[in-house]
């Protein structure tokens, strides 16, 4: 019921039950995690499904570069994967530690080079098609503080 009390004079049971008002409480308690809910999801975003035999690159130890595997299995709870490494170790790891490998297919952000004077034509190397994406160029340069500023960019033309 409430607090044991400590003295040994009669009081009315009236008196002893507690006068909280639980439901106001509860609504005072739901206001504050809508409230927290919202500014915790400001930034969140969803994260592409991945399915299995997709290449992928993950962290091994989270201090440690990025591996390069293979997800086997699609995990038993939700934004889990089974990974099997480079090496052959299988890991389980959340969707947050895992990014898709994309130089086997076909990425807009990059473009193919191609040797013309060659008769086999392969691919040389792959460099960024800055015209994928024009928002990157169309940002103004800055420094560290994001102060709109020219920085210096060396002149290759010497």
């Amino acid at each position: 019921m409430g607090k044991k009390l400590r003295t040994f004079l009669p009081s009315h049971p009236s008196q002893l039950k507690p006068t909280f008002d639980v439901e106001r409480a509860r609504e005072a308690l739901r206001k504050r995690q809508i409230i927290q809910n919202k500014y915790a999801n400001k930034h969140a975003t969803v994260l592409p499904v991945l399915h299995q035999n997709a290449k992928v690159w993950f962290k091994h130890k989270i201090k440690e570069s990025w591996k390069q595997g293979t997800i086997i299995q699609v995990g038993p709870q939700s934004l889990s994967y089974i990974i099997k490494g480079e090496d052959g170790g299988v890991f389980r790891r959340n969707r947050f530690h895992i990014q898709q490998d994309y130089t086997d297919n076909d990425n807009p952000y990059w473009s193919r080079t191609v040797d013309l004077y060659n008769s086999d034509a392969i691919e040389i190397s792959r460099i960024p098609n800055n015209s994928a994406d024009s928002q990157i160029n169309a940002l103004p340069k800055t420094n560290r503080s994001n102060i709109n500023q020219r920085l210096h960019v060396p002149n290759e033309n010497y």
